[in-house]
């Protein structure tokens, strides 16, 4: 065990921030890991990639959410995942 891990409840805490538009996606970030957002690994668009906690990505546009996720579901529809609040 590492002496840098998080501990504690915060480590069971996410957040998922929407874009403007649905198309924009959602930003992955943890409660434990302020500044760090979901990510693959080494940038990388291949299936099955490993998935960690690191710096965002700079963004330049201000609708842009930062390492934006899309989220789907066979068995629901695109919308049910598109609402924004």
């Amino acid at each position: 065990s590492s002496g840098n891990q998080a501990r504690g409840p915060d480590t069971a805490l996410w957040a998922f921030t929407a874009g403007a538009t649905p198309i924009a996606g959602v930003t992955i970030s943890n409660a434990a890991y302020p500044g760090k957002v979901l990510q693959p690994a080494g940038n990388s668009s291949n299936s099955g990639a490993d998935v960690v906690l690191g710096d965002p990505a700079v963004t330049h546009v201000v609708v842009q959410v930062k390492n934006p996720w899309h989220m789907s579901s066979p068995s629901l529809g695109a919308s049910q995942f598109a609402s924004h609040a």
